[in-house]
């Protein structure tokens, strides 16, 4: 059975040991660089930069306002420090390590890369709307502060790349012996590939299919809907001249970069006077047809996209059959349109924000030099106090008055009171 006294005595000498160690650490960083930067008060975690396109975070500067306005941190490097710098500046590579004080809030600028022949603009002015900021700060038990949208700054036009600064005030106090994380994304909205399954437009509804265009009709004399399986499109014809309406079926971009997509419907018109045609279009603005069909019974059409293209929309046309036909509800019934590849998956070309880079951060908030120094003083007279009395204690009573409980506690006593006095004069 567990004796639960040396347990607890084990436990007691564990944690005096740690916090002494603690403290011990806080004084170290108090006596210059070499020990400072051994603590690593303020640290990177992780860092994404660049992504493939040369973009994300490249740059973070820190401020603070002790004085009451926003000044220099102080910044270190190996080897030395230097005060009075007008920014400390932290990279992705940075062995860097940074000291904060309690109560002294913190502004952070961050730098940030655009590669501008991504988005497609020409001036810094139009990529500021095509990037946004997120950041998080919090401690071990709850999130302390987050924003999106920072305050813009700046911007300067490196040609292929533009590098934008944003600021953001941490608008919380950080507090004494307080270990803070700060995580800071940076997304940019442009086309991103997916992959995903094939695409499938069931006709149960008319969803993403809208007028487009017509020849020689009146508003009242076209329709589209659905009977909840098929999309019924139809024109009432009263001319000679080619009287016809078109449909717009918008789907996801898709990329046809392997040369395996196509396009396929069924189809029915609904007598010999109508035909129905289908059109795909790419992103260049090129695009392929199934020419004028018109079969009353359900058939099938195929397109096979162009290698290297992105597919972008579909047409779907209600058409007169000839020219002449000037009477009639002349319909056209839609089962499917559908999207696949022989892979059986597609890549999707998505217009959204995309993470590019992220920077996760931590720093420490240490004791104050006063109260760390009472703080030691008190370890070191307690561990005096505790040294000589597990002595006194264990020869208390005599030979007599020994047992193995009596030297545990001693001992636990002795041990202690060493780790306390440790902690507190280690430099």
């Amino acid at each position: 059975m567990i004796d639960r006294k040396k347990q607890l005595g084990t436990i007691i000498i564990i944690s005096v040991m740690v916090l002494s160690v603690l403290v011990a650490s806080n004084q170290s960083s108090k006596n210059g660089v070499e020990e400072f930067e051994q603590q690593a008060n303020f640290i990177i975690a992780s860092w994404d930069y660049p992504d493939q396109h040369g973009q994300g975070i490249n740059l973070i500067r820190f401020y603070e306002n002790s004085t009451g306005s926003w000044v220099a941190a102080p910044w270190y490097y190996v080897g030395g420090a230097l005060d009075g710098l007008p920014f400390y500046s932290l990279h992705e590579y940075d062995p860097y390590t940074l000291n904060w004080s309690a109560g002294v809030a913190m502004k952070i600028r961050v730098y940030t890369t655009l590669n501008e022949s991504l988005v497609g603009v020409a001036t810094t002015a139009e990529g500021q709307q095509y990037l946004q900021h997120d950041i998080v700060v919090s401690n071990p038990y709850e999130t302390v502060f987050s924003q999106q949208n920072f305050t813009y700054y700046d911007a300067i036009d490196g040609g292929a790349l533009y590098t934008y600064k944003y600021d953001v005030v941490l608008n919380f106090l950080p507090q004494q012996f307080t270990t803070y994380t700060i995580d800071l994304t940076h997304e940019i909205y442009f086309e991103g590939a997916e992959s995903g399954g094939p695409y499938l437009h069931s006709c149960s509804n008319t969803d993403n299919m809208t007028y487009d265009s017509d020849s020689g009709l009146d508003p009242a004399d076209y329709g589209i809907g659905s009977n909840g399986s098929v999309v019924e499109i139809w024109i009432v014809p009263d001319s000679v001249a080619d009287e016809k309406v078109i449909y717009k079926l918008e789907f996801t971009n898709i990329n046809n970069t392997a040369g395996d997509v196509n396009l396929t419907t069924r189809y029915r018109v609904e007598d010999g006077y109508t035909g129905f045609r289908l059109d795909l279009y790419y992103t260049d603005s090129s695009w392929d047809s199934t020419g004028l069909q018109t079969s009353q019974t359900w058939d099938s059409l195929t397109i096979d996209a162009d290698t290297g293209k992105t597919l972008d929309y579909a047409l779907l046309y209600c058409d007169d059959n000839p020219n002449t036909v000037t009477s009639g509800n002349r319909s056209v019934y839609v089962d499917f349109v559908e999207i696949t590849s022989e892979t059986g998956s597609l890549t999707y070309i998505l217009e959204r924000w995309n993470l590019v880079s992220t920077a996760t951060i931590y720093f420490n908030v240490e004791l104050e030099e006063e109260i760390g120094f009472i703080f030691g003083s008190l370890l070191i007279f307690f561990g005096l106090c505790l040294v000589p009395t597990s002595t006194l204690y264990l020869v208390y009573g005599g030979r007599k008055h020994i047992s193995t409980d009596k030297l545990f506690f001693a001992l636990i006593a002795f041990i202690l009171g060493w780790a306390l006095v440790i902690g507190g004069v280690m430099p």
